[in-house]
């Protein structure tokens, strides 16, 4: 996927012919893309394949809000029935750090002198509104686990032995 044309005809021109059967430069535009409390950008017309590999690069994700992130991969685990999505990143330390968030950082390494990054995610359904990840982000995902009123009621306990 690329949104700048001049980027997609250098990447089209400087593809192996080799690869030419088996990688396809798509054009696109981008666009917001919201994850929680995480603001990036996709690709609107990433193709429906079952990915299980893909190299996060793009597209670009500063705005006039600041930095965002690249947020192809959450889009791609919606279009893709692959249970695991394993994939590289050129640097995109924002897109890695919203990985390690929602996953822990075990699933995406970041090696700053590479400017480069892995990742093996198993698939989530971002959508479902009884959401587990395994680093439990959503304040809903943890009242509907009972987590929360067991920790609102350990705090009010423990205000009530401690006043200030």
């Amino acid at each position: 996927m690329e949104s700048v044309p001049e980027w997609f005809e250098i990447a089209n021109k400087n593809l192996p012919e080799k690869y030419k059967d088996v990688v396809e430069i798509v054009l696109g535009p981008k666009e917001k893309f919201e994850l929680a409390m995480f603001r990036g950008y996709i690709h609107s017309n990433i193709p429906t394949r079952d990915y299980s590999f893909i190299l996060l690069d793009g597209p670009a994700f500063q705005d006039e809000c600041g930095i965002a992130f690249c947020a192809d991969l959450f889009k791609i685990m919606e279009l893709s029935n692959s249970p695991v999505i394993h994939g590289v990143s050129d640097g995109r330390a924002s897109s890695v750090m919203v990985i390690q968030q929602l996953y822990g950082v075990k699933h995406a390494r970041y090696w700053h002198s590479l400017f480069a990054a892995s990742f093996s995610l198993p698939k989530i359904n971002f959508r479902d509104s009884e959401l587990n990840t395994p680093k439990h982000f959503s304040t809903s995902a943890l009242q509907s686990w009972g987590v929360w009123n067991s920790l609102s009621l350990e705090n009010k306990s423990s205000q009530q032995d401690h006043p200030l």
